[in-house]
């Protein structure tokens, strides 16, 4: 009989603490196959970045059903070089959980740039996509997902502030704005009971770990190490003194919005190449050009709109607040139940 060996992958959500993660808590365990920021990481990034390869072509068909179904390709190729003989394989990459508006692929956020009649329906694509991990991994390995989620407010203030140089007019009106369209449409990305509904439909309960960012990133330490290991000794050097990666709250309901940085210009060469050369971003192109190619974007959105977002505070009201908790308070409070936790406490 064949032993069975752990497959753990921590798709996010974004702005949960999952760089600080990435960055100081995951490279502790052993079978972490690295960050997602290729040009930082210690790790062989390959076989992350195989398997975003294969979920850009995933979503990018789940937004044009037209499209066709290379992410299979992707997947299989993913599979192919993947270590399974490894005890325990971990994958933490928030981009396996960007949800495109159908018909528009290069929005992958809630409360972002996106027409006024868009909106996401069904299933989060994330979903998905585990299920097609799932059915594609060897009999033997066993599938195990990691989610972190954040109260909504928090989440879209946080989020907006991240994405800020890259829209038009960032500030305070316009995340007004973006929020009021957003939950005018029905988008029901917020529904994180829909989420964590679907990931346990794949895995069951056992095989699920839940983190809420509320509870801080010490104590989601020690539940990751738990889960992926039994018991947190790994963590017996580690305090919380750890600097915060990318956090942009600046006080009460006040978020700061990020300055350009290499990462989202890449972002943005990666969003132009699928739209001009049709196909995924070349992964495989050496750190070294990928960053040259970064820098430069770099300076020429800087020149645009850096010094703007760099001095933009985004306030969140308390009438933003409200409109955004009674949107998500039957999902929330379905959640609840299903966790046996207060989220009303904790700004859900």
């Amino acid at each position: 009989m064949q032993q069975t060996r752990d497959l753990i992958i921590h798709p996010g959500l974004p702005k949960t603490a999952t760089t600080t993660l990435q960055k100081h808590i995951f490279p502790l365990f052993p079978g972490y196959l690295g960050r997602h920021y290729t040009h930082h990481s210690a790790h062989d990034q390959s076989r992350v970045l195989e398997l975003r390869e294969a979920h850009v072509r995933f979503i990018s068909d789940y937004a044009d059903p037209s499209g066709a179904t290379e992410w299979k390709d992707a997947l299989s190729n993913w599979v192919a070089k993947m270590p399974f003989d490894a005890d325990q394989l971990i994958i933490s990459d928030e981009y396996l959980s960007r949800w495109p508006v159908k018909g528009h692929p290069g929005s992958f956020h809630p409360g972002m740039d996106v027409p006024t009649s868009a909106s996401r329906t069904g299933p989060h694509p994330m979903i998905a996509f585990l299920e097609a991990v799932q059915k594609s991994i060897p009999s033997e390995v066993r599938l195990r997902i990691i989610v972190s989620l954040r109260n909504q407010p928090d989440f879209l203030a946080s989020l907006y502030a991240q994405h800020a140089p890259s829209m038009k007019n960032p500030g305070t009106e316009d995340f007004e704005e973006k929020i009021r369209r957003l939950l005018e449409v029905s988008d029901i990305s917020l529904d994180y009971h829909g989420i964590v509904q679907g990931l346990t439909g794949i895995v069951g309960r056992g095989d699920l770990l839940i983190l809420l960012h509320e509870d801080g990133l010490m104590r989601n330490a020690s539940r990751i190490a738990h889960f992926a290991l039994g018991s947190d000794d790994i963590l017996s050097g580690v305090t919380d003194r750890m600097p915060p990666e990318n956090r942009r709250s600046s006080g009460p309901q006040t978020w700061a919005a990020r300055k350009v940085g290499v990462h989202q210009a890449e972002d943005k060469c990666h969003e132009w190449w699928r739209r001009t050369a049709g196909r995924a971003w070349p992964q495989r192109m050496a750190p070294s050009a990928r960053r040259r190619i970064g820098e430069t974007l770099q300076r020429v959105r800087s020149v645009k709109a850096g010094s703007e977002a760099a001095a933009t505070a985004i306030v969140r009201t308390d009438e933003v607040l409200d409109l955004i908790r009674a949107h998500c308070r039957d999902t929330n409070v379905r959640l609840a139940r299903h966790l046996d936790r207060d989220l009303d406490r904790l700004g859900y």
